[in-house]
C-alpha cells in the first residue's frame, strides 16, 4: 500500500465522510474494531463509520510506522487522537492490520487492535 496510500486512507477516514472512508472496501469488506463483533459487508461497515461520526467531536490518525510485510498485507502503527462532545481530547495508540487487493486499492478485511474504552469513561 504503502505510507503516501496509508496516509490519504486516514485523512478520509478521520473527515467523518463516509463515502471517502469506504471507498477503499470491497463490497465484502471485514471490520473488526477491538474486541467487537465482526462487521461484515460494505453496508453494515458505513453504518459503523457513521455511528463514530456521530460518537466523537473529531478523530485524528497521526501514523507512526507503516509496514508492508507481504504483497497483500499491511500493518500500521499510529496514535488517535479523539475529541469527546465535552471537549475532552484523549490520544490512544492504535495498530490496524489491513489486507488488500491490487496493491492497497481495495481492502476486504481491516482490523483495529485498540482499547477505546477511555474515550467512553472519565477523561481526566
Amino acid at each position: 500500500m504503502g505510507e503516501h496510500w496509508t496516509r490519504e486512507f486516514y485523512r478520509k477516514g478521520d473527515s467523518f465522510d463516509v463515502d471517502a472512508a469506504t471507498a477503499s472496501f470491497t463490497p465484502d469488506v471485514r471490520l473488526t474494531f477491538g474486541n467487537n463483533p465482526t462487521v461484515e459487508g460494505i453496508e453494515a461497515v458505513r453504518e459503523a463509520y457513521a455511528a463514530s461520526g456521530n460518537a466523537f467531536k473529531s478523530v485524528r490518525h497521526h501514523i507512526d510506522e507503516v509496514w508492508d510485510p507481504k504483497p497483500g498485507v499491511t500493518i500500521v502503527e499510529a496514535h488517535a487522537d479523539y475529541v469527546r462532545h465535552d471537549d475532552e481530547k484523549l490520544t490512544l495508540p492504535v495498530m490496524m492490520v489491513i489486507r488488500h487487493h491490487g496493491g492497497g486499492e481495495k481492502i476486504y478485511d481491516y482490523r483495529v487492535y485498540m482499547d477505546i474504552a477511555p474515550v467512553f469513561g472519565d477523561a481526566r
